[in-house]
């Protein structure tokens, strides 16, 4: 939803309160709804002020954007009574640097002779992005994020930890496989997309060289008259979708990103303005007609493959301890384990327990690790030490976690 209102703002921008009240709405139940939400809209922000300074965009789109996005985040804030994590969060320290530099740097930076007043203004909003961000967590006292930057950091170099590995030896947080590619290819997906952004590509270029020629020849300048036939709603989305693929290849979970942002791009199939070749209704009509044919075999085959999927969750083991925890122990009685088996521990006796996958606050990390010190080879007083200081009462160990491992490194005592 905040990807179309954000199309529609500029592609025909207007001086109404509407837009940039529709673009704060969306980002707003965004913002509520999943805390990686941010790193979507830092990149729809970081997009249209891209835009903006090689003026393929007036500063009026991107004001409606950036201010719809601010006022987002603020009522975001509130609703969450004013949540560290949020506060302290990248996607604040970015509305900082694209305020900072509009209000105050822009114009300096634009007396340095272009490309490179560009390149500086890009650099600058990147590190006073991270800075701003270091500085609101430094100065409210708060480490609630600091696994991400590390699952980042850990994607590009060889830093693991604890915290790291127990996302990154799930799949959903490796790298993108190559199954899903050949998947999204047997489907014609990923040879339509391609199909269509080579088409836009050509014909931006070619407007682009003759709009330079123009310019030379006239002597007159190059921008902004060099994007004048340029629909930035189009670029919005291709750059999305480069955006999507950068974030799904590095976590495979963000997929859910890229996959619906392909369907939208190849859409522009249907588009005479990039192929003149369906102007007529004809061909029109069966090019549309051989495009579903082709995606259907697999498609097709695909929905019949989910749909065969049947059958009924059980686990005999996990019932016996749930019918043995509501039995033989009091309510008050405190548990300990494996965070899968505290979240249904919790919901089905609602009994205490120390640890649970709500993994995004420093404590809750920190007490899942000094759980897990069970599976790791201290010394016994040591892990019993730990677990009495979070007043456990019991602990819970199921045995396929002592020795199960997804992958190379990623065992319980490699944790």
């Amino acid at each position: 939803l905040l990807n179309i209102i954000v199309t529609e703002v500029l592609r025909n921008p207007r001086r109404h309160y509407s837009q940039w009240l529709f673009v704060s709405v969306a980002s707003y139940f965004y913002l509520v709804s999943w805390q990686f939400s941010q790193f979507t809209i830092i990149i729809t922000i970081m997009v249209v002020y891209f835009f903006h300074t090689i003026e393929l965009i007036k500063p009026l789109p991107m004001l409606l954007i950036l201010f719809g996005c601010c006022l987002g985040f603020a009522n975001c804030l509130v609703s969450m009574f004013a949540n560290r994590m949020m506060m302290t969060s990248y996607l604040a320290g970015c509305l900082i640097a694209m305020f900072l530099m509009y209000v105050t740097l822009e114009n300096i930076f634009n007396w340095l002779p272009p490309p490179f007043n560009k390149s500086i203004q890009a650099a600058f909003i990147v590190l006073s992005t991270m800075a701003a961000k270091m500085e609101l967590s430094n100065w409210l006292g708060t480490e609630e994020d600091t696994h991400v930057y590390n699952i980042l950091r850990s994607k590009f170099t060889n830093f693991t930890d604890f915290d790291t590995k127990l996302y990154t030896c799930a799949d959903e947080y490796d790298f993108l496989p190559r199954k899903t590619i050949l998947q999204l290819s047997q489907t014609f997906l990923i040879p339509l997309v391609s199909v269509v952004v080579g088409a836009v590509g050509s014909n931006t270029i070619t407007k682009i060289k003759k709009h330079i020629f123009d310019s030379v020849k006239n002597g007159t300048e190059l921008l902004p008259r060099m994007w004048q036939e340029v629909d930035p709603g189009i670029m919005y989305n291709i750059a999305m979708l480069i955006a999507y693929f950068v974030l799904s290849w590095l976590i495979m979970r963000l997929k859910l990103f890229m996959t619906p942002q392909l369907c939208i791009v190849a859409a522009l199939v249907t588009s005479k303005k990039y192929f003149k070749f369906m102007n007529k209704k004809e061909v029109f009509y069966a090019t549309m007609a051989l495009i579903l044919a082709v995606m259907t075999v697999k498609g097709a085959r695909n929905i019949q493959d989910q749909r065969s999927h049947r059958g009924q969750y059980r686990n005999p083991g996990l019932e016996e301890l749930l019918v043995w925890v509501e039995t033989e122990t009091t309510p008050q009685s405190v548990f300990a384990g494996t965070m899968p088996t505290m979240a249904n521990l919790m919901l089905s006796t609602r009994r205490p327990i120390v640890n649970h996958p709500h993994y995004e606050t420093a404590e809750v990390r920190r007490r899942t690790k000094i759980v897990y010190s069970v599976f790791s080879r201290r010394k016994p007083q040591v892990v019993y030490d730990g677990l009495l200081k979070l007043q456990v009462n019991y602990l819970v160990l199921d045995e396929k976690w002592c020795f199960r491992s997804s992958k190379p490194g990623c065992s319980m005592l490699d944790l």
